[in-house]
């Protein structure tokens, strides 16, 4: 981005970009003070912001397999989305810095057999490789997917290709949630966790492209998402995806259950503890219960603007349950000091608004003339 488009940029990137400024400022003083408690918040974070680019690239390469009326109106800022993925990967730089902090098998924990006997896999080293990996196959994917014009103007790989990068996205996407959050309890093991983190991260690219089309978009842009088509198929993703989301979790938590595991049992345990009681409740009245009743009435699908606030909440408590995915790994107790909670805010927000920020730059402007262009 230029001086001259700086200038033409609305105030909301101009206050975005002031926002992560500021967030990112206050973040360095926590992490000064705190470094264990400023690097939590920001792999949480990280983990819950990183999941609109990464679902993004998921969305694109399913489209070109399975088409839709949904992608005009939505393609551009799924691709816009996807080329955050770079600034993500820098986010997560210091994550693989210093692990000591956050994973037992990194730090102290390294020691109990039971971590020992996974040192194999779970390794400083290996963990870094991974993770530079998984971020260089998603931006290569990204680059696939917007690089292509098919016969009406719109970007998208061919079927083969959108095929095998559908294989590599979902192995990625799997490897890439126990990295990052499983293993934040090494005890804990879970084979639908990939799975699950895939489809919430598909969730939350999609209730955030939605709003972004209604209240960010040119009004060519508004009005090919308000085609009667297009808000009938948004409505059916978005249904679909909560409905998916649901099941794994429900699933997932009906074998740790019935298993009657220790190890396993005291993941959830930990996210029940405290204060966190709350979150899983609201997480299934307000990301379940309500936006699947309210999808499924005529009035949820009316209006584009109607439609964009459903996904609105979801996205807020999607964010919300990545968190709570993270956070309850560790000690409950450092989550009551007041530093703990600053570095996760600031880390929030700092990470929010950049993202807007770095959207724009991307072009999200261009992507409302090619709708305009191709409308």
């Amino acid at each position: 981005m230029n001086v001259s488009s700086l200038h033409e940029a609305p105030p909301l990137v101009v206050h975005a970009a002031i926002a992560a400024a500021l967030g990112l400022a206050g973040l360095v003083a926590v992490a000064l003070a705190e470094p264990a408690f400023a690097l939590q918040g920001w792999l949480a974070a990280a983990f819950a912001l990183s999941a609109v680019p990464i679902g993004a690239l998921g969305l694109l390469l399913m489209h070109a397999l399975t088409g839709g009326p949904w992608q005009r109106p939505l393609a551009p800022i799924l691709r816009a989305c996807c080329g955050t993925l770079p600034l993500f990967a820098l986010a997560f730089l210091p994550v693989i810095l210093f692990p000591s902090l956050l994973y037992p098998w990194a730090g102290s924990g390294a020691d109990d057999p039971a971590i020992a006997a996974k040192a194999g896999y779970l390794n400083p080293v290996f963990f870094a490789l991974r993770t530079v990996v998984y971020f260089a196959i998603w931006i290569a994917l990204a680059v696939l997917a917007a690089g292509r014009a098919d016969a009406g103007g719109a970007r998208q790989p061919g079927t083969l290709a959108a095929g095998i990068g559908v294989i590599l996205y979902a192995t990625t996407v799997s490897f890439a949630a126990i990295d990052w959050a499983m293993s934040l309890d090494p005890r804990f093991s879970s084979s639908a966790f990939g799975m699950l983190v895939g489809i919430c991260a598909l969730l939350a690219a999609l209730s955030f492209a939605i709003p972004a089309a209604a209240w960010l978009g040119s009004p060519a842009m508004r009005a090919a998402a308000d085609d009667a088509k297009v808000r009938a198929a948004l409505a059916g993703l978005l249904a679909t995806g909560v409905l998916l989301w649901a099941y794994v979790s429900f699933m997932q938590y009906l074998v740790v259950w019935s298993g009657d595991l220790p190890e396993e049992a005291a993941w959830y345990l930990d996210r029940v503890a405290g204060g966190w009681m709350v979150v899983p409740w609201a997480v299934g009245l307000l990301l379940g219960v309500l936006p699947v009743a309210a999808l499924c009435l005529p009035a949820g699908r009316r209006s584009l603007q109607r439609l964009a606030a459903i996904a609105a909440l979801i996205f807020v408590m999607r964010v919300i349950e990545a968190v709570w995915l993270v956070l309850p790994s560790f000690p409950l107790e450092s989550w009551l000091q007041p530093a703990a909670w600053a570095a996760a805010m600031l880390a929030l927000g700092a990470g929010t608004f950049a993202a807007l920020l770095w959207l724009w730059a991307l072009g999200f402007r261009r992507g409302q003339q090619e709708v305009t262009q191709h409308g």
